[in-house]
């Protein structure tokens, strides 16, 4: 009983720190899949949401924004940390924060290996409802 415990124990401990990471595009890939979603960029001022289940949502400014809880797919180089992600400048981002962001709006279905739900877009997707709410790919990213 003891030594079940302890492994229960030590595993749901390395569950918080292990997932999909952040999801990133390279510029190439993003260039990509904004041109073949048929997608406009857009410039715009929001924040940072992250939702129950720990992913990173698009909060607008407009309540009828159209991105409004967009699941977010980062800028190539930015990795997460716990319930932040770090840009690759170095400056931390998490719930809450405000951001300056070019990017465009596309289906999940559009992002490499997007339609295979075995894929790491695919899976991570649907785990974060992008299906439902659509993906915001971010290019460019300030705080705001």
């Amino acid at each position: 009983m003891g030594l079940s415990l302890l492994i229960v124990v030590a595993l749901s401990g390395c569950a918080a720190s292990v997932g999909f990471g952040a999801p990133t595009l390279t510029s190439a890939e993003a260039d990509a899949v904004v041109r073949d979603a048929a997608a406009t960029r857009v410039n715009l001022s929001g924040s940072i949401g992250v939702d129950r289940k720990g992913c990173f949502t698009w909060v607008s400014v407009g309540a009828d924004d159209p991105l409004e809880g967009s699941w977010i797919v980062w800028p190539d180089g930015t990795r997460q940390e716990d319930d932040e992600v770090v840009l690759p400048s170095g400056t931390h981002l998490g719930a809450g924060d405000t951001v300056v962001a070019v990017g465009a709006p596309v289906a999940v279905a559009n992002l490499p290996l997007g339609t295979d739900d075995q894929s790491y877009f695919g899976s991570f997707g649907q785990f974060c409802d992008a299906d439902d709410h659509g993906v915001f790919v971010i290019t460019e990213v300030t705080p705001g």
